[in-house]
């Protein structure tokens, strides 16, 4: 079984272009920002109820709601 930093040196070390070299940065960005993204949607977003609370149309126009009779 090869570990990853074999396998990162295997392509290191294969002849490409630079298209192909291209293509492989692109993919190795895409991965990380990806599993950057899914790792924040599988913690969930702690603020989510006070951003809820502050959305548009949550207060009273003119005012605070307390001062509503």
């Amino acid at each position: 079984m090869n570990t990853l930093k074999q396998r990162f040196e295997h392509i290191l070390s294969k002849p490409m272009t630079r298209q192909q070299f291209l293509k492989h940065i692109g993919l190795l960005v895409l991965g990380v920002v990806g599993v950057t993204n899914l790792l924040r949607t599988f913690e969930g977003n702690k603020n989510q109820a006070s951003v809820s609370a502050q959305a548009y149309g949550s207060a009273a126009y003119g005012g605070d709601k307390k001062s509503l009779v």
